[in-house]
């Protein structure tokens, strides 16, 4: 399919509240840096999905991708 126009990837990004967003789509690589650059500034996490959207596949590749921003926020919260 047709990569995604920038006003569609915004509309996407912001039409989800999370604070992760999981990419299940490969993007050509002008798409995927206006997709990160998107992320970046709105202060998302992303994570990509090259291996399908099974539970364990996912949870793989979001300790695999973003694993290391997540555990400072896990180690404040114990320590209060």
């Amino acid at each position: 399919p047709e990569a995604p126009t920038e006003e569609q990837l915004i509309a996407w990004i912001d039409g989800n509240e999370g604070k992760l967003v999981l990419l299940g789509r490969r993007l050509d690589e002008d798409a995927y840096e206006v997709f990160k650059r998107i992320c970046l500034e709105r202060g998302r996490l992303f994570v990509r999905l090259p291996d399908g959207f099974e539970p364990a596949h996912v949870a793989r590749q979001v300790i695999r991708q973003v694993g290391w921003r997540l555990r400072p926020q896990a180690a404040t919260r114990a320590g209060d």
